[in-house]
């Protein structure tokens, strides 16, 4: 009795994480619903679920944790659209003004930018992520800052560290990227931790640039680091929704779209 009943289980949570995987998130009635099974039953699925990493609670509900779509989450981003990524990071590179202070995170868009910057003068680079502070060492031209912290394997980003004081009050731009970007919510990722580094950062820039392709528009993620009346502007791909592109150019954030590329 007990194997048909971890075999259920197994199945149910199976077709748990599949509609996560196609809706992003749901609420504890909702499910309850689709399974006709108590909200307790559901409360149980989800915080297993969560335990091993492929759910992510919300209040009332939960949400699909996209870093656990592959056993290195920050390599396999990485490849995922790789020559959008490529333009997009170009583009970001030419925003950037002689003798600047910048941020760039630790997303897998950001670090497109890295290649542009060996042209760059007296630039100093303020960053969470490891690849990004190795990478531009090798740049006599540029002055490094690194976060401290903790590092998170999974993207190789520093997280849950203190704000050195060495780290300007003021930064020029923050390049960002995001797992989800709304009219709604702004800026959407899904650790709590980057969310809370990236909310430091953006508290002392003053203009924050949005690094988002076009799969990511019209999406929320776990919790805004930047709400939409902060961001100064986003760069993506042509494949962003037109309707949308328009509606976020008259909140006076300006839209820059890269040409489509394959990879």
């Amino acid at each position: 009795m007990k194997v048909i009943e971890t075999s259920f289980l197994e199945e149910r949570q199976h077709r748990i994480i599949e509609l996560f995987k196609k809706k992003g998130r749901f609420t504890v009635k909702e499910l309850s619903r689709v399974f006709s099974i108590s909200g307790a039953t559901i409360r149980s699925d989800l915080k297993e679920l969560a335990a091993q990493g492929k759910l992510i609670r919300t209040h009332g509900g939960a949400m699909y944790n996209q870093e656990s779509d592959a056993g290195f989450p920050f390599y396999s981003g990485k490849n995922r659209r790789k020559r959008v990524k490529e333009q997009i990071g170009r583009e970001a590179a030419k925003l950037i003004s002689e003798g600047e202070v910048i941020f760039i995170d630790a997303s897998t868009t950001a670090s497109a930018m890295l290649p542009f910057l060996a042209e760059k003068e007296e630039i100093t680079v303020i960053t969470n992520s490891l690849e990004t502070a190795y990478k531009l060492a090798q740049l006599p031209n540029l002055q490094i800052i690194s976060l401290g912290g903790r590092l998170r394997r999974e993207s190789l980003s520093f997280v849950d560290g203190r704000i050195d004081p060495l780290i300007p009050e003021s930064i020029g731009k923050a390049f960002m990227g995001a797992q989800g970007f709304s009219l709604d919510q702004g800026l959407t990722d899904v650790n709590p931790s980057e969310i809370t580094v990236k909310r430091s950062i953006a508290q002392r820039s003053r203009a924050i640039i949005g690094l988002v392709d076009s799969s990511k528009w019209d999406k929320v993620s776990y919790g805004t680091f930047v709400p939409t009346g902060r961001i100064h502007t986003i760069i993506s791909d042509q494949n962003a929704p037109e309707n949308m592109v328009a509606e976020t150019e008259k909140k006076g954030i300006k839209v820059i779209q890269v040409p489509n590329t394959q990879g």
